[in-house]
């Protein structure tokens, strides 16, 4: 540095240290560069100054922050200083280069009128400023260093906390390739390839393409793999290369050319729609496994990527490896799961098979008794036939409720959803205690049934409710011996009222504890001849109801069972 006149050198490293305190912990970049335009007009006594970066490839500099009149700047002259052309300069004229990602990336110019104000000539700088106007461009080079610094910590984090997040391995993919974009500032795309189980092919799993601001179209593309391409690949190094005449040269090693050729498959793509690659960095990942992929990472000129942004997706490798290997497991849970439910439905099939012949089995027996009682009073000279007649059609539900469970089954078998829709609870209710009236007047059963009035319905389907209520009541009809009593309560319950419960509850034998730890899981019975699906069944369909089932029971004095069941929520307290 020329040396500065006496105070001055003292009044500069204040000016400095002003400026370093001014936008140290910014993280704005435009921010930081108007800051320092302003401070540095004021301190070298500027009339007019900007800012002018440069991108590798580009036409002209841009000009990013401008200050001061005076007219404007030739961006002829600003790109020929970045190119360092050596253009002759104008008078009055000083100028300083910022650095980052490891080259030249802008400059800090400022500029005195020919004039003063008072029409007097303008001073001229002094041989000393642009010395310390190159400090000062140093600086903020280094404040600049420091925001990208921060940035990278930033991205890693997010891309950290969507690995924990445990994203779908395509959306993982995409995070990290927008990751990079933002600090590599790569301008033609980005690519992550796995390595297909039989090691003969690299899949494009992800691309972006950052001058059309889309993703790829050769997602799943497959590209073969040479002998000469495993072997650079192995070695885990990270490439970079440049397009020339001849072809792909690589910046430091000469053998890795082939996986540069390996990579490029846009070559043959129509050039009117697809722009070539002229600049890029492939990272192989390389794990004790062996190698699981490839990043790729592409820019329109040769120069538009260099050893920064090399050393940038080195860091990134990791996190790409744990994003890779969660795509692998994630196909290998796949291929589990394809296998695991072939199993399952065969075993549900038997299980489903088991639990319709449980509740077919309850139902028929309703409508026999019916049946009978109905011959039997037919037959007799006295009988009545009006109640004959609800005796039919008592064993007519119990046949339309066997259609119903036969229904379910080959919607199950043929893999259909049933919609649900608005289910009333007393009907149920009332359905259950019409199929097993037979029963319940021969064995003289008193039936002490209270529903509230005016229930709200909830959402499920009518002949799954059925189903629940006509299997709860006659396991406590199992239970009870003659002459009992059969009590059901159904009301609202809970904070306004937006649950609903049935209460089931016999006077029979009850439960003992150690019975009743498992009396919901399937095909375990206290019965001599049950086969303990019906509660495994109620659970079942009460889950789909996000319904709850509880059991209560004292040995000698009787069971209650409850079913709380969410109301419709267009049906809840102060809802539309």
């Amino acid at each position: 540095m020329a040396r500065m006149p006496s105070g001055a050198e003292l009044r500069f490293h204040r000016f400095r240290a002003a400026l370093r305190s001014l936008v140290r912990e910014s993280r704005h970049v435009n921010r930081t560069l108007r800051a320092t335009l302003r401070e540095a007009s004021q301190f070298f006594e500027a009339d007019a100054g900007c800012i002018a970066v440069y991108r590798p490839g580009a036409r002209k500099a841009e000009v990013r922050v401008t200050l001061g009149k005076g007219g404007g700047w030739s961006r002829k002259l600003l790109t020929a200083i970045l190119r360092r052309e050596s253009p002759k300069l104008p008078p009055r004229f000083r100028y300083g280069l910022l650095h980052r990602r490891g080259r030249v990336w802008g400059l800090l110019a400022l500029r005195r009128a020919d004039d003063s104000p008072e029409n007097t000539p303008r001073a001229d700088f002094e041989r000393w400023h642009l010395a310390a106007l190159q400090e000062t461009a140093n600086t903020v080079s280094e404040l600049i260093q420091d925001i990208d610094r921060r940035l990278l910590a930033d991205v890693r984090e997010r891309i950290d906390k969507k690995i924990m997040d445990r994203l779908r391995p395509r959306d993982l993919f995409y995070q990290i390739l927008d990751g990079l974009r933002s600090l590599t500032r790569y301008d033609h795309s980005a690519a992550i390839l796995v390595m297909r189980p039989s090691g003969t092919h690299l899949e494009i799993a992800a691309e972006q393409i950052a001058w059309r601001k889309d993703v790829s179209r050769r997602i799943g593309q497959r590209l073969p793999l040479s002998a000469a391409a495993i072997k650079v690949m192995a070695r885990g190094s990270v490439h970079g290369f440049r397009r020339e005449s001849d072809g792909w040269k690589e910046w430091k090693l000469h053998d890795g050319d082939v996986l540069a050729e390996l990579l490029d498959y846009n070559r043959d793509a129509d050039p009117d729609a697809f722009r070539r690659e002229e600049g890029m960095i492939a990272a192989p990942l390389a794990t004790r496994a062996g190698v699981i992929g490839v990043l790729k990472v592409a820019a329109t000129h040769p120069d538009g990527l260099g050893p920064y942004e090399a050393e940038l997706i080195r860091r990134f490798l990791p996190q790409v490896a744990v994003a890779m290997q969660r795509s692998e497991l994630k196909r290998s849970e796949q291929s589990l799961q394809a296998q695991v439910l072939v199993a399952e439905r065969r075993g549900a099939m038997a299980t489903l098979a088991r639990g319709v012949a449980h509740d077919v089995n309850n139902t028929l027996g309703g409508v026999l008794l019916g049946v009978q009682q109905a011959r039997s009073e037919l037959g007799d000279e006295t009988a009545d036939p009006e109640r004959a007649e609800r005796m039919l059609a008592r064993a007519e539900q119990g046949i339309h409720a066997c259609r119903r469970i036969f229904g379910g089954m080959l919607a199950f078998a043929r893999g259909q959803a049933r919609a649900k829709g608005r289910v009333l609870v007393d009907r149920a209710l009332k359905e259950a205690l019409g199929l097993h009236e037979t029963r319940i007047e021969r064995r003289g059963i008193r039936v002490d049934i209270e529903i509230e009035a005016n229930l709200p319905v909830v959402s499920g389907r009518q002949t799954d409710l059925d189903q629940i209520f006509m299997n709860l009541v006659a396991n406590a009809l199992d239970a009870m011996g003659a002459e009992g009593t059969l009590r059901i309560r159904a009301a609202r319950v809970g904070v306004d009222g937006r649950n609903i419960a049935v209460m089931i509850q016999d006077d029979g034998e009850g439960i003992p504890p150690d019975a009743l730890e498992r009396i919901q899981d399937a095909f375990f019975t206290t019965k001599e001849e049950g086969h303990g699906l019906g509660l495994a069944i109620v659970r079942s369909l009460l889950t789909d109801m996000a319904g709850v089932l509880s059991v209560d029971s004292k040995v000698g004095a009787g069971t209650t069972v409850t079913v709380t069941l969410p109301i419709l929520r267009d049906d809840a307290p102060g809802a539309a």
